[in-house]
């Protein structure tokens, strides 16, 4: 589990842009503070983001490789 977060944090955060803010929000939720984004922005971001993250193959201790997902959902403030 901890090999899949620390993953899919590192592949968040090299997705978001510069300002923007990545923190785990819950046992396996992150949250993303996108300041400045509208919701078209929020969506297509979002969006990369998933794909980052199904993109990662994680190499655990023991040897084996496991596939990860992940489903994003929005709250604009606009």
């Amino acid at each position: 589990g901890d090999y899949v977060l620390i993953a899919a944090a590192d592949a968040l955060q090299k997705t978001v842009r510069q300002n923007d803010r990545v923190g785990r929000y819950g046992g396996e939720e992150f949250l993303l503070v996108l300041p400045g984004a509208d919701g078209e922005g929020a969506r297509r971001l979002a969006e990369r983001c998933r794909h980052q993250v199904e993109a990662l193959e994680v190499l655990l201790s023991d040897g084996r490789r496991v596939r990860v997902s992940a489903s994003m959902g929005l709250y604009c403030n606009e």
